[in-house]
């Protein structure tokens, strides 16, 4: 639990912050952070392989279940034909390097607003004009 693994990061110290305060705490953290976090970890692990010159990148997306809340309109899906209860899920769609073995870039869309192919053009519009690449992608990102 995160109270256990409080404890055990400072050691067993009766000093240790509550869960309720590292929670509230974390909260405080802005997404931006995360981004910036992400493409400084890219630049620091990118060796600059290519094929004939090129970057091979492949996009896909997955669902990724989240708590159930029927009344969230952005996130709640109906299974047709299966269950009238439904879920709750982001659509995650991620482009990775093929050669590099990283992910280079990733948008999270509502699943009920999910729009492959309006994500993979955002994708292909944030990637570095200074690059040559090639996108693959499945079907949804045509």
């Amino acid at each position: 639990s995160l109270k256990d693994e409080l404890f055990k990061y400072f050691n067993y110290s009766p000093s240790t912050i509550s869960t309720s305060a590292f929670v509230q705490a974390r909260s405080k953290i802005k997404y931006q952070f995360f981004q910036i976090l992400f493409h400084r970890f890219n630049l620091s692990s990118y060796n600059e392989k290519l094929y004939k010159g090129f970057r091979l990148i492949s996009v896909d997306g997955s669902s990724v279940p989240i708590s159930f809340d029927p009344f969230d309109s952005e996130t709640h899906c109906l299974n047709h034909g299966q269950d009238e209860k439904g879920y709750c899920a982001y659509h995650l769609n991620a482009a990775y390097d093929l050669l590099e073995n990283t992910y280079h870039d990733v948008i999270i869309q509502p699943d009920a607003l999910m729009d492959e192919n309006d994500a993979f053009n955002e994708l292909v519009d944030r990637f570095p004009v200074e690059h040559k690449a090639l996108f693959i992608g499945d079907r949804g990102y045509e």
